[in-house]
């Protein structure tokens, strides 16, 4: 069987990552597989080192790009232009394809919309909450679950060592996501943090850029135990210097820095939001409490602070929890997936 990703998405957010560990954890289990990728993608680079990987390069309008079953026996769509990229080819070459879908939203509720998910030969997605919302749109949609995988982040022990020294006798809370707040809720967290200054050895350290870092550095303007760092490619090293990893979010359709959080070992504060509480249980790997509530989220980090035991136990729950999202077995269930589409397809 030969599959081919394919995502047209900028950058390298969550969406990229997700997917470039997806092609490793399969090229472990020797798929052959192909990547479809705007000109520009970063996961051109990232993947280079992948020898048996076929990359494909395609520019706007994408679907000027086609791809026959005779190349592919299937298309795997990791985001939404992917989606509608896959589903046009389906009508001119007649392959076959799959979406994961990894955002909460309803889907536009128009007749392109709910054709690329009805033709689609299952729709895989992180969380019950992202499946409800597209079956809200697409009644008649095939879905099935499968959820984000831990990335098993490097660490840099010389830059950790730096960083313990740099923040020796804080309490480093820590969150990691890009700056927009209608969906990841930074302005809840400053909220909270103006509360917290009078505890002088707790810090906060802001990892991510996005279009409302400049609105959000005015908010925390007086604030001292605030820092934004701005982009961080070294996002498993701060892990291991977090104390306690915070995730404000508004809405989340699972968060999966939730799960390198927890698999490096940080107790976590969240918002009870999404597909969060399908990752982290409240009072078992990490408190929960009400999306956009700064108070609430003030006294879940104050109880943290306050009990090392308890984070401990936290923690503890989320390492073995992690275990259940590392890619080598979810790779597996995407690839019993794909031998389904494949099977139903040849009878």
């Amino acid at each position: 069987m030969r599959v081919l990703h394919v995502n047209f998405g900028r950058g390298f957010r969550g969406g990229q990552r997700q997917t470039e560990l997806l092609i490793r954890a399969l090229a472990e289990q020797k798929l052959q597989q192909g990547i479809l990728l705007r000109p520009d993608s970063p996961l051109i680079e990232r993947l280079q080192d992948l020898p048996d990987l076929e990359i494909l390069k395609g520019r706007k309008p994408y679907i000027r790009k086609r791809i026959s079953v005779r190349e592919f026996d299937l298309c795997h769509a990791h985001e939404t232009k992917a989606a509608q990229w896959a589903y046009v080819n389906s009508l001119w070459c007649k392959t076959p394809y799959i979406i994961t879908r990894r955002v909460p939203k309803v889907p536009k509720n128009d007749w392109f919309t709910r054709a690329v998910y009805a033709k689609a030969a299952t729709t895989i997605c992180l969380s019950t909450e992202i499946r409800d919302n597209l079956l809200r749109t697409v009644p008649a949609a095939r879905t099935h679950l499968i959820p984000s995988m831990c990335a098993d982040l490097p660490v840099d022990e010389n830059l950790l060592r730096d960083l313990e020294q740099k923040y020796r006798g804080k309490f480093v809370v820590g969150t990691v996501g890009a700056l927009v707040k209608k969906h990841k809720g930074h302005h809840v967290l400053l909220e909270s943090l103006r509360e917290l200054q009078s505890d002088a050895d707790l810090h906060c350290l802001i990892l991510g850029d996005g279009y409302d870092r400049q609105e959000l550095e005015q908010q925390a303007e007086g604030l001292s135990n605030v820092e934004f760092l701005g982009f961080r490619s070294e996002v498993g090293t701060y892990l291991r210097l977090f104390d306690l990893f915070v995730f404000p979010s508004l809405e989340e359709g699972l968060g999966s820095t939730l799960l390198d959080a927890m698999q490096a070992g940080c107790p976590i504060v969240a918002s009870d939001v999404g597909g969060i509480p399908e990752v982290v249980s409240d009072e078992q790997h990490g408190l929960l409490v009400q999306p956009g509530d700064a108070t609430a989220l003030r006294d879940a980090i104050t109880r943290l602070r306050g009990s090392p035991e308890l984070a401990q136990r936290f923690a503890n729950g989320g390492k073995e929890r992690a275990n259940s999202f590392r890619p080598e077995r979810l790779a597996i269930d995407n690839l019993e997936l794909y031998q389904r589409v494949a099977d139903t397809r040849a009878d």
